[in-house]
């Protein structure tokens, strides 16, 4: 599975819920809340929408095995 790039989403979503599709890059809805970004996908039609939370600020993290 590839790995997806979301910093994209850093800019305008910074410390919000974002709902996506399956295709787990079309946002469907978005809030402070995740309850608010999960009722905007329901209100278009997407009732199982993926959640991720976008962090609060920009932070590199490295990982080890």
């Amino acid at each position: 599975m590839k790995p997806n790039n979301l910093s994209h989403l850093f800019p305008k979503y910074e410390g919000k819920w974002v709902a996506f599709t399956n295709d787990q890059v079309t946002v469907v809805g978005s809030g402070a809340t995740l309850k608010t970004a999960i009722s905007k996908a329901k209100k278009i039609g997407y009732n199982n929408p993926i959640m991720f939370k976008v962090p609060s600020g920009m932070q590199v993290y490295v990982g080890s095995c």
